[in-house]
């Protein structure tokens, strides 16, 4: 995958950063993706916080804070209490934090800095016997995100006295602001990238949301707009010939803020799949590739510890997202009845395509992914499960 790295939006050079590693897995090459970029920002931003010297430095450069750095901060403070305002349809439940053995204690100045500015800090737990910390630690993320998340770590995920565990979770369930309407939802094929085509579910819907078209690159961009008038579904939809690999090797930070600058509103004839999706990943890797190989070793420097030889052990993520007709406002035929015309944009989603679940208020992707086959999960919903043990990301 082509990078630009230099952008004003560190958002999006974390997301295609944390993408370009999740794209070249074995595991899922050919398979479904999703992650929550604004989940792992959370917990890089506090791991960067405590985080001295070359460390320091690293965990800055894997967040994007190429500009200034107390800017870069402050900049990510402020979206990060604006993300927390309650939205009109949205459900948006996270639990991020970093996790430490009970016996390395935190100074009390460190954790009221950290819960000010994040709203959480390092919390403890025992780590032995393990058992007790999985439970320990799954509850917490089943409570914070009401029980949309669950089962976050493993025995194997709990690390020895010293090692700290970055935890982030975030589910997301939205109503679309489209007249997505009963009648109008029925299944039709989804050409995969091997020519199957399998009967899914879709939704479609006449009316208003933004769009682009760009020849140069042969993608189709539709923004689905949520209740919230803030929130959008963006899905970049490779056309004609165009596959899903060359749509992915020329993605970049510069281009999706492109692509997001050059939208308008357009009267769209839309049908998108029903989508169900979770994930579990564990960063580490990942976050190596993209130049933290530091704070995951004993070189790592850590301040605000009674104790040195801090550093992290494993960074977990899980996620969950929910696009269904049910979500939306009308659950019934639109008032409004309107006729496919010249000046009607006809955009389908039976392709693999990409997609972003955008914050414009604050400029930041809450969810980013891929869909290789809506029909791939339980009944006809899209689940993309575990990573296995095998898979690089997850050691």
């Amino acid at each position: 995958m082509t990078l630009t790295p230099m952008t004003t939006n560190p958002s999006l050079n974390l997301a295609c950063g944390l993408y370009a590693q999740f794209v070249e897995d074995p595991l899922s090459t050919n398979g479904n993706i999703l992650f929550s970029p604004q989940a792992a920002a959370e917990t890089l931003a506090l791991t960067e916080e405590l985080a001295v010297g070359a460390t320091q430095v690293e965990v800055q450069q894997a967040l994007g804070w190429n500009a200034s750095v107390e800017q870069a901060r402050e900049h990510f403070v402020r979206q990060r209490r604006a993300l927390e305002k309650t939205r009109e349809g949205i459900t948006v439940r996270s639990a991020n934090g970093l996790w430490r053995d009970f016996r390395v204690l935190v100074g009390q100045a460190t954790y009221e800095r950290l819960f000010e500015r994040f709203g959480t800090s390092v919390r403890g737990a025992a780590f032995e016997p393990f058992e007790q910390a999985v439970q320990y630690i799954d509850r917490w993320v089943h409570e914070r995100t009401d029980g949309a998340i669950s089962h976050i770590v493993s025995p194997r995920d709990i690390v020895e006295v010293g090692q700290l565990i970055l935890i982030n979770a975030l589910s997301f369930q939205g109503a679309l602001a489209m007249p997505f309407a009963p009648s109008r939802n029925a299944p039709r094929g989804f050409r995969r990238a091997d020519g199957v085509s399998p009967y899914v579910r879709f939704m479609n819907a006449t009316g208003r949301c933004s769009f682009f078209h760009d020849i140069e690159y042969g993608v189709s961009v539709l923004g689905l707009p949520y209740r919230d008038d803030r929130t959008q579904l963006i899905a970049m939809i490779p056309e004609g010939r165009t596959p899903i690999s060359a749509l992915e090797q020329n993605l970049s930070p510069d281009l999706i803020g492109r692509w997001l600058e050059r939208m308008e509103s357009r009267e769209v004839e839309v049908s998108f799949p029903h989508l169900d999706l979770q994930a579990t990943w564990n960063l580490e890797g990942a976050l190596r590739a993209m130049g933290m190989e530091q704070a995951f070793d004993a070189r790592a420097e850590f301040s605000g510890f009674d104790s040195g030889g801090i550093h992290l052990g494993r960074a977990m993520q899980k996620v969950a997202l929910r696009v269904d007709r049910e979500e939306g406002v009308s659950i019934s035929a639109p008032k409004k009845k309107f006729r496919v015309s010249r000046s009607v944009q006809r955009v389908s989603a039976a392709r693999p395509f990409l997609f972003m679940i955008w914050d414009r208020f604050v400029g930041t992707p809450l969810l980013m992914g891929r869909v290789m086959d809506p029909s791939n999960g339980a009944g006809d919903f899209l689940l993309q499960g575990e990573m296995a043990s095998d898979s690089p990301l997850y050691h």
